[in-house]
């Protein structure tokens, strides 16, 4: 996996982080866990950090259908995506054609930018992963309950 999952609970933002290779499905995966981590943890903000991604494999058809489907985070939150500068022109067209739904994203060149616009200095973030870990095995074990045999 070439992305985590993390959240501060004092200013309420979620974050994502991105690094080495990135690829069409791998995007699509993390963006759809980022809806569910959204739903867990009813963030005031969020940030996509792509700062540490070596090779971006992703196509402009997969940026332009991501940005025009529904938002990972609901509602008119502040939205940032840090991106280095071999990305930076597909994070635009993701912000541009994902504008109508999306008011609120910011396309910034640091964590430091998004932290500065929020207000506040560096955030502490703790990792999500065993969150959604525990919610998705209890879902599963609730949809697929283990029947005793009687014998």
């Amino acid at each position: 996996m070439s992305y985590c999952f993390d959240f501060n609970s004092r200013y309420g933002i979620l974050r994502c982080r991105l690094e080495r290779d990135i690829s069409d499905d791998e995007l699509k995966q993390c963006y759809r866990l980022a809806s569910e981590y959204a739903a867990l943890t009813s963030p005031n903000a969020g940030i996509v950090d792509f700062s540490s991604v070596a090779a971006f494999n992703v196509s402009a058809q997969t940026v332009r259908d991501l940005a025009r489907s529904t938002p990972a985070i609901a509602g008119h939150l502040p939205r940032f995506i840090v991106v280095p500068d071999h990305i930076y022109g597909l994070a635009r067209m993701f912000q541009q054609c994902g504008d109508e739904t999306r008011p609120h994203l910011h396309v910034l060149h640091s964590p430091a930018e998004a932290y500065a616009f929020l207000g506040i200095q560096e955030a502490d973030f703790q990792p999500l992963k065993k969150s959604i870990e525990m919610d998705e095995r209890k879902t599963h074990a609730a949809a697929n309950p283990e029947r005793k045999s009687s014998a």
